[in-house]
């Protein structure tokens, strides 16, 4: 077996890893790329091989309007596109994610973010489709009054979990989970957590 890693901490870093009783023969090759916001990574493991080059943008305000990084190469063999990018609507952040390969969507997601500092609160919608869709659903995540609710939503069944976390600083803390199935296709609030909705001709 052999293990080595070597950088200068500026423009490179190497690293590999060899174990033939395991089958492995991983080699990794981070590179910047002079003058540019460029990182060049090659990952191999024998004949599979990624190649990928990540433009960065080291602006923190990326997410108000600009793209934050853009990623392009090729992964086994197909090729990989990508970015993650922002824009301000208002009081409304809106970030977005999307990835490609082999020429199909590989990764959305869109997410909107208002947050109110003087008050305290904060709201984070999510929507996201992975695997060109086989996968997918929504996401919230809100703070308010001392309440932070965690909440996803299956995009195939409309099923959802909801963590609801209530704090009394000093006092108490209180934490609810919810489990909603609905067979038939939509969610129905009144019932109780954790009950599962019968569909009737």
């Amino acid at each position: 077996m052999e293990v080595k890693l070597e950088s200068n901490r500026k423009t490179y870093l190497n690293a590999k890893y060899v174990n033939p009783a395991k089958n492995r023969d991983i080699h990794v090759n981070v590179d910047t790329i002079p003058d540019t916001k460029i990182l060049h990574f090659v990952i191999t493991n024998g004949a599979r091989k990624h190649d990928l080059s990540i433009k960065y943008n080291d602006n923190y305000k990326f997410w108000e309007q600009g793209t934050f990084f853009e990623i392009d190469g090729t992964s086994l063999g197909e090729t990989v596109s990508g970015k993650m990018s922002g824009s301000k609507n208002g009081d409304v952040n809106v970030v977005q994610m999307e990835f490609e390969k082999g020429n199909k969507k590989f990764t959305q997601i869109d997410t909107k973010i208002k947050k109110d500092s003087a008050a305290m609160s904060f709201e984070a919608r999510t929507k996201y489709a992975i695997l060109g869709g086989k996968i997918a659903g929504k996401v919230l995540i809100k703070l308010a009054n001392n309440v932070l609710t965690l909440k996803n939503t299956d995009g195939g069944s409309n099923d959802s979990i909801e963590l609801i976390v209530k704090v009394a600083l000093g006092e108490s803390l209180h934490i609810e989970g919810k489990k909603m199935e609905s067979p038939c296709g939509h969610m129905t609030p009144s019932v109780p957590p954790s009950v599962r909705v019968m569909c009737l001709s």
